[in-house]
């Protein structure tokens, strides 16, 4: 079985890859915003970036050495750190992103022939010495008999991290998973912090659960209320929902979709199917032709706001810089969206002309229960 999970770890992550070359209607995942004292934190792989709205001046704090994802907080900087001698994962903060303190470690799960499991994690503190641990590799994280794509920890005293719980997403662990739950966790963090809440976000689905300090769930809020339990267990019975979504400067989060009629409705008029058994048989230039068609029959974005104290999501006026149609699917994947100096949202336009996605081998897919 472990054998096995590895070769599941390496094809899901192969074969986000070729969803993204075969285009599919989906956005490149995105790295998560910030705020502190009104001014904008971004991250990417290298660092942090602090905008200034008002004077666009930027402030670069480069990330502490061996981080693989970085993630900005109610005001501290936050970095998960690969420990390739102790085969460990370190999780430090800073208040000012240059002394770093060490707040968790979370030790590799040992396997049967006595080497470890590969681990790829996004953390999200939740203060006190609590941590939410998401997995990014498609294995799980085992706590008791099953393996769950969420769980929460704390710190003991030695600042080893301790599983407390397994987060409920409505999902069997003793079951396959469904596309949604794999999409959500191993293409990009799953976190938006806003308003000093925690969030977990399916951008396939369109939904948040909102989690409290000790790790339970306070809330579940769809976006869209059709996209029910049943209906997200096919992934081939709607789109992509949420193209981008960030917390703005008002502590609300601002949702970025493709249409509505086009998440629910597309697949009744233009069937696509990208799950693995499909996926592998089809070329890649009828699928982007078929997208397409598409982008040519439901056009925009749709603008929400999902109101962090209510937990209700209105539809909101649509920026003057959104998109008014995608060509194709390498413009939806460029789509991006961050706050003007009126903290309104501005989008990235994506270029008019886009190189057309590479070329993709045929695979042959490893037998494997868990692979959805």
């Amino acid at each position: 079985m472990p054998n096995i999970l590895r070769i599941n770890t390496f094809f899901l992550v192969l074969v986000g890859a070729i969803y993204n070359l075969n285009g599919q209607i989906a956005p490149t995942p995105s790295r998560p915003f910030g705020w502190k004292n009104g001014e904008l934190v971004k991250t990417d792989r290298n660092g942090f970036t602090i905008l200034s709205l008002a004077s666009d001046k930027e402030q670069s704090i480069k990330a502490p050495p061996q981080s693989i994802d970085l993630i900005f907080i109610n005001g501290i900087f936050w970095a998960t750190q690969w420990d390739s001698e102790g085969h460990r994962i370190l999780i430090s903060c800073s208040e000012d992103g240059q002394a770093w303190e060490l707040q968790g470690i979370y030790h590799q799960t040992s396997l049967k022939n006595g080497k470890n499991r590969p681990v790829r994690l996004y953390v999200c503190p939740l203060g006190e010495g609590r941590f939410l641990l998401a997995d990014a590799s498609g294995a799980g994280i085992q706590h008791g008999k099953d393996r769950y794509p969420l769980v929460a920890a704390r710190v003991d005293e030695r600042k080893n991290l301790k599983i407390t719980r397994a987060i409920d997403l409505g999902i069997d662990p003793a079951e396959p998973w469904p596309v949604w739950v794999y999409s959500t966790f191993t293409l990009g963090t799953p976190f938006i912090v806003a308003n000093e809440r925690t969030y977990v976000c399916s951008y396939r689905t369109g939904q948040f659960w909102e989690i409290t300090a000790n790790g339970s769930v306070r809330r579940h809020i769809r976006l869209f209320s059709e996209l029910d339990d049943k209906r997200i267990q096919d992934s081939g019975s709607h789109d992509w929902a949420i193209l981008q979504a960030h917390p703005n400067r008002e502590g609300d989060i601002i949702i970025a979709t493709l249409p509505k009629p086009l998440v629910l409705d597309a697949q009744k008029i233009y069937p696509r199917r990208y799950e693995k058994a499909t996926l592998l048989g089809t070329d890649s230039a009828d699928l982007e032709t078929i997208d397409q068609r598409v982008l040519a029959a439901f056009q925009g974005v749709e603008w929400w706001r999902l109101d962090t104290e209510t937990g209700k999501i209105v539809l909101e006026a649509t920026p003057e810089s959104s998109p008014r149609r995608f060509r194709n699917t390498d413009q939806v994947r460029a789509f991006a969206f961050s706050y003007g100096r009126d903290g309104r949202p501005v989008v990235t336009k994506p270029s008019s002309e886009s190189a057309p996605s590479p070329a993709v081998r045929k695979l042959t897919a490893p037998t494997d229960k868990r692979l959805p």
